[in-house]
């Protein structure tokens, strides 16, 4: 529902935007505010910050339930990761944007500055270093639950349980979490090549 939320959000801010840049009789009327381009780049930026926040959350959350059983720290874990994941996209938007000026129009939708340029530079490396380290992490942990699963059986169900739910949770998600960091490091490698012939 979320991610459906995020979606429909999106295409109705493009959507805007192909409407005014259509509708305008002259190239000069088809300039869009910047305070309206900034805000579409902060909504879609921060809200890519936020999930890849969340799927870490989620990614410790299993190494957490793994190591203990305590539902306590659990809880206080997860509340932690939800609240890191309003406050970090808050705290590279301030970064991105604190010396911008928002009034006056621009004749393309980028919302970029040089100012949010560097840092989410910045940003992209954090993000793609935070997904090397749960994707190296889902694999010992995936290996250290099917090791547990199979030569060190307990007789609590609960921890029997709880190993053979994040085996099934990590063998769902590690498709996902392989392919969103080969896209990381396409865009890093990009980047890093233009800079580079340039």
């Amino acid at each position: 529902t979320f991610l459906r939320v995020i979606i429909l959000v999106h295409f109705s801010l493009q959507g805007t935007l192909v409407t005014v840049r259509l509708t305008s009789p002259d190239p000069c009327q088809a300039q869009i505010s910047k305070k309206y381009t900034s805000c579409e780049h902060i909504y879609l930026c921060d809200n890519t910050r936020a999930i890849n926040l969340i799927f870490t959350g989620a990614h410790f959350q299993r190494i957490v339930s793994t190591l203990t059983s305590n539902e306590i720290i659990q809880i206080v874990f997860s509340r932690f990761m939800i609240l890191l994941s309003f406050v970090y996209p808050a705290v590279v938007c301030y970064l991105s944007y604190r010396m911008e000026m928002f009034e006056g129009r621009v004749p393309y939708c980028t919302g970029a500055t040089a100012g949010s340029t560097e840092t989410s530079q910045w940003n992209l490396l954090t993000l793609f270093a935070l997904d090397v380290v749960t994707l190296i992490l889902d694999f010992c942990l995936l290996k250290y639950n099917q090791y547990k699963l199979k030569f060190d059986k307990s007789f609590h169900l609960a921890v029997t349980f709880r190993r053979r739910q994040n085996v099934y949770a990590i063998q769902q998600f590690l498709p996902s979490a392989m392919f969103h960091c080969v896209c990381y490091l396409m865009q890093r490698g990009g980047i890093i090549s233009r800079l580079y012939y340039e």
